[in-house]
């Protein structure tokens, strides 16, 4: 499918579509369809994980728009899309200031035929403070490349998938999945993620079962709430916990992560390998969980509300909703897949409608402050808009001396297929 760079300027805001008709929910054209959503039985199609290219249309502005400056909070802005295997580092009004561009064929091969449809683009980037960038492609492997774009290392002998972290000391967090039978849950295999650890050099250290974690803890129970076909969890988010937190189960070093499927939150201790907090609320199909102190988690719910999504603040024991972002007029927005949300140091809210390509600042009274377009365009008339995976704003001080805007005009654009 052909892509092509619209120019990145100002323009004016276009609002979001109307909410869908619920009744019409599975007909509507998100911008992007997930391979997970084949028949159950099709474990293989599961594990694959792949994005299909934009299908929905794009507004009309293009690029980023300051609307309060001196109320958006300061630092430069990485993001990841659907167009290609790229990251761009951006600054707050658009400008490139760094791009990272490497095909998957480029390093690996295969004769399989899914593997040569596959969508070949990133679905999440670590920066390094050198500029290093570590990658993923959904369902497929990962990469680790110097500021250049050039190979470090990789793996495409895991399914790994949406998610990656890294651990103070290096190493490297992230999710795959693979078919398995769990007796405790069903009689036929199914798809279960797992948690992959990898030296800071690319070595694979340890592999270990969500399953096996929920199995060896006090929420065993929960499983009798998961699916028992297909792709059971939906693992999408892997994040590890700070320091700052009092609560055990919060402690530095537990994953922080998200099951779709389940509308579950979870902490788990991967020196233990157990589940130690769980949590449900009235969000569904939620994404990215930030946990803000022992008392309140940030989340992006992507259709707990059924035709909208919004972000939201939640108590860490009872689920209580209390600061939200989305459920009142003139706050609408959708991202029936994907989304994620950030905590910003100014308490604003940066928030990643990736299903209608866009990322905007909001103040805590919910005042819109700065807003992207993602500027990529798919189709043979440029009719659709590339998902917006993820927008991260970097710390005011990270360092970017090793930036060099002119990687943008002499990277090679991947192709999406070969």
């Amino acid at each position: 499918m052909t892509l092509l760079l619209a120019l990145l300027a100002c323009g004016i805001s276009s609002p979001s579509p109307a909410p869908p008709d619920p009744d019409d929910l599975d007909q509507v054209p998100g911008r992007f369809q997930t391979v997970t959503e084949a028949p159950d039985d099709d474990l293989e199609a599961l594990i694959a994980l792949g994005y299909l290219d934009g299908t929905r249309p794009p507004p009309n502005a293009s690029g980023a728009r300051v609307i309060a400056a001196d109320k958006i909070a300061p630092g430069a802005n990485l993001y990841v899309s659907g167009q290609g295997p790229e990251a761009h580092l951006i600054d707050r009004d658009g400008n490139i200031l760094h791009k990272w561009a490497y095909d998957w064929f480029d390093k690996f091969t295969s004769n399989s035929k899914r593997d040569k449809e596959f969508p070949n683009h990133w679905r999440r980037a670590h920066l390094y403070e050198n500029g290093d960038l570590l990658v993923i492609w959904g369902g497929k492997g990962m990469a680790k490349l110097d500021k250049n774009s050039r190979f470090l290392w990789g793996t495409d002998r895991q399914a790994i998938h949406h998610d990656v972290d890294v651990a103070p000391d290096g190493s490297v967090w992230t999710l795959s999945r693979e078919p398995t039978l769990i007796p405790e849950l069903t009689d036929h295999r199914v798809v279960m993620d797992t948690v992959l650890v990898y030296e800071p050099n690319g070595r694979l250290r340890e592999k270990f079962s969500i399953a096996d974690c929920f199995l060896d803890s006090e929420f065993q129970v929960e499983m009798n709430r998961f699916q028992k076909r297909g792709d059971v969890l939906h693992t999408n988010t892997l994040s590890i916990l700070p320091e700052g937190f009092s609560r055990p189960e919060f402690k530095a070093g537990n994953l922080l992560v998200s099951f779709r499927h389940a509308n579950l939150l979870a902490t788990i201790d991967p020196q233990k390998h157990t589940v130690e907090w769980v949590l449900r609320g009235e969000w569904a199909a939620q994404h990215q969980p930030v946990l803000l102190s022992d008392q309140t988690v940030l989340l992006f719910d992507n259709r707990g509300l059924k035709t909208r999504s919004r972000v939201l603040e939640a108590d860490t024991l009872t689920g209580r909703i209390g600061w939200q972002y989305g459920a009142e007029d003139g706050e609408y927005f959708w991202s029936r897949i994907l989304g994620s949300v950030q905590r910003l140091p100014n308490g604003n809210t940066l928030i990643s409608e990736s299903d209608n390509g866009r990322a905007f600042e909001i103040t805590r009274s919910g005042e819109r402050v700065w807003e992207f377009v993602n500027p990529y365009r798919a189709g043979s008339e440029d009719q659709f808009i590339a998902s917006l995976y993820e927008l991260v704003r970097l710390p005011p001080d990270f360092d970017l001396s090793w930036a060099d805007p002119s990687t943008a005009a002499r990277s090679v654009k991947a192709t999406s297929r070969r």
